[in-house]
């Protein structure tokens, strides 16, 4: 029966069968998970292409989401005789961000980067609902917000960082791509006006002392609303992996127990952290506890305390005489009540 068996067309497949789950063994033996020959190099490339892929289907969902939110613009009329509405003007704004994209996961920075304009005038709406402002004030300062990072697409393509030191102003190039699209060509005069004027001062470190209050005001809005949700930002890449050439983080170095004394110095003397001194991580933390300084806005310092997102970027310092002071310190300063004074056109504004 066996030797028939054998002998015959279905024995032969049987053979063949069994000689190929033999030569299967033994190759998985040889080079499968735990093959005695198997090269770790292959398991770090199957780790990196697995980690991309999760990235893109990451960026992916992140991109949907958006499209249900801000739909594309079709067909949108730019000219002195249209003015926009503001889903308009968002909708024209990812489809200006989507001219950088190509779908690959380098360009993990470029949706960060549009994500956070959408969330920035979300923030500025919050805003504006909560103060008394003219219709102009709060038209210019949700523009502002939308479109104040617009040049670092542009500047992220060109130099493939986000360290204007080590690229451009990207400020100022933001101001040169929304006069240079049209942007706001449809605004008054008088819009146009204080909304440029926010995008081109919204990252300086000091705001000049010429500038007229209700510019001041737009600009402050963009400014608190750009500064709270960067703190979000850095919440969610502080619980990551840090690779220290992130563009996140301006390429600083990771070293868990370091932080620098100039930057130690400058909390404790009351003053914002320069992101020229910027060498650790931990350097990082203290400079945005250290914005607590410059939010101008009931609302926005109440938002800040009611997200931790302060407590959890404290979490990750060294626990040091120094870093508790600090510490002690910047959670006092968010926790002051900043003033109010009036400006024109029955809007008001704050500042400590």
């Amino acid at each position: 029966m066996i030797e028939e068996l054998m002998g015959s067309r279905w024995g032969g497949y049987m053979v063949m069968a069994v000689l190929l789950g033999g030569v299967a063994l033994l190759l998985r033996f040889l080079y499968g998970p735990h093959g005695i020959l198997r090269d770790p190099r292959w398991d770090e490339e199957n780790r990196r292409i697995r980690a991309e892929e999760e990235a893109e289907r990451q960026a992916r969902k992140e991109r949907f989401q958006l499209d249900m939110q801000y739909p594309p613009a079709r067909d949108i009329s730019l000219s002195p005789e249209h003015l926009l509405s503001f889903d308009e003007h968002c909708s024209l704004f990812r489809s200006y961000a989507a001219n950088f994209i190509t779908n690959r996961t380098e360009d993990a920075p470029i949706r960060l980067k549009e994500a956070h304009s959408l969330r920035v005038y979300t923030h500025v709406e919050n805003i504006v609902r909560t103060e008394h402002l003219p219709d102009d004030i709060a038209r210019a300062g949700l523009l502002a917000g939308l479109y104040h990072d617009c040049g670092r697409f542009p500047q992220f393509c060109q130099y493939r960082t986000f360290v204007d030191a080590a690229s451009v102003n990207h400020a100022h190039l933001s101001l040169k791509v929304l006069k240079k699209k049209g942007f706001l060509i449809g605004e008054t005069p008088r819009v146009r006006a204080l909304a440029q004027t926010a995008v081109l001062l919204h990252n300086r470190s000091v705001l000049p002392e010429r500038l007229t209050p209700d510019a001041r005001l737009v600009t402050d809005m963009v400014r608190d609303a750009d500064k709270l949700d960067i703190i979000s930002i850095m919440v969610a890449h502080f619980e990551q992996a840090l690779p220290e050439n992130d563009a996140v983080f301006l390429h600083v170095q990771n070293r868990p127990e370091a932080c620098s004394p100039t930057v130690i110095r400058d909390v404790l003397a009351g003053r914002v952290v320069s992101y020229r001194d910027l060498h650790y991580v931990n350097d990082f933390r203290l400079l945005l506890g250290t914005w607590a300084h410059e939010l101008r806005f009931p609302i926005t310092r109440k938002m800040l305390r009611a997200s931790g997102h302060l407590e959890k970027i404290f979490s990750g310092l060294p626990d040091t005489p120094e870093i508790r002071a600090s510490v002690a310190f910047l959670r006092g300063v968010l926790n002051e009540a900043p003033q109010e004074t009036a400006v024109s056109g029955g809007s008001r504004r704050v500042s400590r």
